[in-house]
């Protein structure tokens, strides 16, 4: 994996904007490489809580990857 993100390498940040929060010594890539994480929460600062990599994917391209919003039984059409 290292190899695949070395050759990703970007100068600067991808994202809008960045704190700094693990900006020191940091890889920067573009964001080609999809990969599933667990993780307990979003916290209140859109940050997310215990993420767990869980590998690669090679089934989705980064342009699809969007954040899933949690839906209400309710707004599904099922009822309780």
């Amino acid at each position: 994996m290292w190899r695949q993100l070395t050759a990703l390498k970007a100068a600067t940040s991808p994202f809008l904007s960045v704190d700094a929060l693990g900006r020191k010594g940091a890889l920067w890539t573009a964001p080609e490489l999809v990969c599933d994480v667990s993780f307990a929460e979003w916290t209140p600062d859109d940050h997310l809580r215990h993420p767990s990599f869980q590998g690669l994917r090679e089934d989705k391209q980064a342009s699809e990857v969007r954040r899933e919003v949690a839906v209400k039984p309710a707004e599904q059409g099922l009822t309780t």
